[in-house]
């Protein structure tokens, strides 16, 4: 069985998630379909400084998993939470690798992230579920995040 240790911090963590951010990607983009490339450009805006700019005057909250007594460190899984000057709290990504889910540590990840929203006073939280993705919904459901709103996109290029 495997034992995890979760590293907390903020901007400083962002660079430690180049290697997860791009499998993140690639399972997004194998789901998205005829998005697939909608969905890159937004993934890759967010990497490329979106999160910044979106928590210039807010804050940003990143969670690492890794493996212990593991030689390399490189994390298995990761969870990007931001909150915004008008305390609008959003769970950007949460992701582990394939080999490693069934070990309870998305739902943990997300506990913590919700907790941290709560303690800096976050009025609204909220997450995003690119399409093909569908099938999280049941996760989510069990933190009592539902779906709301429907968003439809023309392709035009």
């Amino acid at each position: 069985m495997n034992s995890f240790n979760f590293q907390e911090g903020s901007y400083e963590l962002l660079d430690s998630c180049t290697n997860l951010w791009e499998s993140f990607t690639s399972n997004q983009i194998e789901n998205a379909g005829e998005m697939s490339t909608s969905i890159e450009e937004y993934i890759r805006s967010l990497k490329d400084g979106g999160l910044l700019s979106k928590t210039e005057e807010g804050k940003l909250y990143v969670q690492l998993v890794f493996l212990e007594n593991k030689q390399e460190q490189e994390p298995i899984g990761f969870c990007i939470t931001s909150l915004t000057k008008q305390l609008i709290g959003e769970v950007e990504v949460l992701f582990v690798l394939d080999r490693y889910r069934g070990n309870k540590l998305g739902g943990r990840l997300f506990h913590n992230a919700l907790k941290w929203l709560e303690q800096q006073g976050a009025v609204e939280q909220k997450l995003v579920i690119a399409i093909g993705n569908e099938r999280v919904f049941d996760f989510y459901a069990k933190y009592g995040f539902y779906p709301a709103y429907s968003t439809l996109f023309r392709i035009t290029r």
